[in-house]
């Protein structure tokens, strides 16, 4: 079977003004990226990205402002809080996304993990089946109502052995933060490479028979591009990691040249079948290069 070709999304957190927004769109768009997302928070308080906020932009909403700034890159949420969300009210914003769009939306949906976004919106936190079954119905309920075409679904997934066989059963997409958020963005704990591996051998498993049309993405939580292709990665204040040597083999934290990341992430696909990867804002421009170097 063919190599599923390479896409690199940038993902958002919506807190500016809308001149700012767009012009990261176009930019990112010039740039090569092939898809922008926007992350769906309430509160926030993320110390490693240097992001603190009350409170953002609704993510489709400003999808609509992202798809009148450009033309080309496939547009989607990362991820829709399912629990904060009915599915003929989503269907209803996602078919006229679709309209203004021209239909590049993708629609990305998690089960939520900041406890605080559920006390903001006065919703039951529930235990992990019950937010995950809160996702399961929205999906469901998207695809029974959205017009044709309806919009491929990504699924996103930390540690949640429940999302991951959800999202290897039903989704287009399946997401991986390589991450344990502990319900605290400042609390989290990067995954080994060993961990990642079985995540994405588990889903091709649950996704037998379908497994080709199944897409794996991987949340990158760090790009630095350095002079050679061993230099030391990045440390992560308030984040449990591992050693230096196993944050070299993970596919969420790239370091080295342009041209040493683009082999990395060659040989990531093969070995994990991780093809689509989601770089946030901070590391744009360096991620830029090596794009280029990859195509």
């Amino acid at each position: 079977m063919a190599a599923r070709p390479f896409r690199f999304g940038l993902n958002l957190i919506p807190n500016g003004s809308r001149e700012q927004l767009q012009e990261v769109c176009r930019i990112a768009e010039d740039t090569g990226y092939d898809v922008i997302t926007v992350s769906d928070y309430i509160t926030l308080d993320l110390p490693p990205a240097g992001i603190k906020a009350w409170s953002t932009r609704p993510p489709l909403l400003t999808l609509a402002a992202a798809a009148q700034a450009t033309r080309r890159v496939q547009l989607g949420s990362y991820a829709l809080n399912a629990s904060l969300y009915r599915p003929a009210l989503v269907a209803r914003e996602v078919n006229a996304l679709q309209d203004i769009s021209d239909g590049r939306l993708e629609v990305g949906i998690g089960a939520g993990y900041l406890k605080a976004d559920f006390e903001a919106a006065d919703v039951p936190w529930g235990n992990a089946s019950e937010r995950v079954g809160r996702a399961e119905r929205l999906v469901d309920g998207l695809r029974a109502m959205a017009a044709d075409p309806v919009p491929p679904v990504l699924l996103g997934t930390s540690t949640s052995e429940l999302m991951l066989d959800l999202a290897a059963r039903k989704a287009d997409i399946v997401s991986l933060t390589g991450a344990e958020s502990k319900t605290e963005f400042s609390r989290a704990r990067l995954l080994s490479s060993e961990r990642i591996a079985t995540q994405c051998k588990a889903a091709r498993a649950t996704a037998a028979g379908r497994e080709a049309d199944v897409e794996l993405n991987v949340l990158v939580h760090a790009v630095h591009l350095a002079d050679s292709a061993r230099a030391d990665p990045p440390e992560f204040p308030n984040v449990e990691q591992p050693s230096t040597d196993e944050l070299r083999r993970l596919p969420g934290i790239l370091t080295g040249t342009p041209r040493s990341i683009a082999e990395d992430l060659h040989r990531y696909r093969e070995e994990y079948g991780i093809s689509y990867y989601t770089i946030r804002v901070p590391h744009m421009a360096d991620f830029a290069a090596v794009i280029s170097a990859v195509r």
